[in-house]
């Protein structure tokens, strides 16, 4: 069955706040050339991505420390389908080429997490293969946040809900319809 989020109202909405620090990846690889200069882009529940800057030194085992902070509603980080994604690409004058990515669910991560913070290591997945490389991240879960009426940071949480909300219905659409979106 698909994965829904249920909306709530911003009442009894609690945000969490999300750090994640891209530290760097091995052995990667891009089709037949090499990666030369690679960066990532980071989004979480189909929202909006953020990204890296472009490692133009280490070729295929690119360092970053690139550090990002989201702000999201606590039950999309408890539900199993919200996911982390990180996409690798290559920088090229042609058009930069697609190397692979990492998904990983928030609730998975906070799960390994108990005391909120971790340093792990993924697969980097091209299609069906996992033979791209390693990529690897530390991430922290803050404190949670009750969204007031007043309170600035609900805006951010109402971002965060909305991609959830929004994650939700292109899930179902194409569960039930089969239609990609």
């Amino acid at each position: 069955m698909g994965c829904c989020i249920k909306p709530r109202t911003q009442a009894d909405m609690v945000c969490t706040e999300f750090e994640i620090n891209l530290i760097s990846a091995k052995n990667l690889k891009d089709g037949k050339v090499f990666s030369r200069k690679v960066y990532a882009r980071v989004s979480i529940g189909g929202g909006t991505e953020k990204q890296s800057w472009v490692d133009t030194n280490n070729g295929t085992n690119p360092s970053w420390h690139f550090n990002t902070i989201h702000t999201i509603d606590e039950s999309s980080v408890q539900n199993p389908c919200t996911m982390l994604v990180i996409k690798l690409y290559s920088q090229r004058w042609i058009g930069d080429r697609y190397i692979g990515e990492v998904h990983v669910s928030l609730k998975e991560l906070k799960d390994q997490a108990p005391k909120g913070s971790n340093t792990v290591d993924y697969k980097v997945k091209k299609g069906s293969e996992y033979s791209q490389g390693t990529l690897k991240f530390s991430y922290r879960f803050g404190g949670t946040m009750k969204a007031d009426d007043d309170d600035e940071k609900p805006i951010s949480c109402k971002r965060a809900l909305h991609g959830a909300v929004m994650l939700a219905f292109s899930t179902s659409l194409n569960f039930l319809f089969g239609i990609p979106i």
